[in-house]
């Protein structure tokens, strides 16, 4: 994780909190103003760039919990996944959680530090 610098934006923050790239972020806001979700092919297009830069984006936000993924089947056969965003409520709790997480990280480290200068 990188360390945001002053007077970053909001998604600057969540961006660097969840280790997310710019075409993430962007992901997640058209996932947002979707109606139902979005499948990876749409979202390609939504994003104007290939299906598997889609694909690896949406990936990423269901990785981190931003997102989630739902099977339908086709009832031809086969199958397809329809991606949706989490409220922005869930992002703030899960970013809460990474900046927790990220804090005792630090706080373990600086305890480490002292340790091995105390030897």
């Amino acid at each position: 994780m990188e360390i945001p610098r002053e007077g970053s934006s909001c998604q600057e923050l969540i961006r660097c909190l969840l280790g997310l790239k710019d075409i993430d972020m962007r992901t997640y806001r058209g996932l947002l103003e979707s109606e139902g979700g979005l499948t990876a092919d749409e979202m390609g297009d939504l994003l104007d760039r290939e299906r598997s830069t889609a694909y690896r984006s949406l990936q990423r936000l269901v990785g981190c919990g931003i997102a989630t993924k739902e099977t339908r089947t086709i009832e031809e056969g086969g199958y397809f996944y329809i991606y949706r965003g989490v409220e922005p409520g869930s992002l703030k709790e899960i970013a809460e959680e990474c900046l927790d997480e990220w804090y005792d990280q630090l706080r373990r480290a600086v305890n480490e530090v002292e340790e091995k200068l105390a030897d």
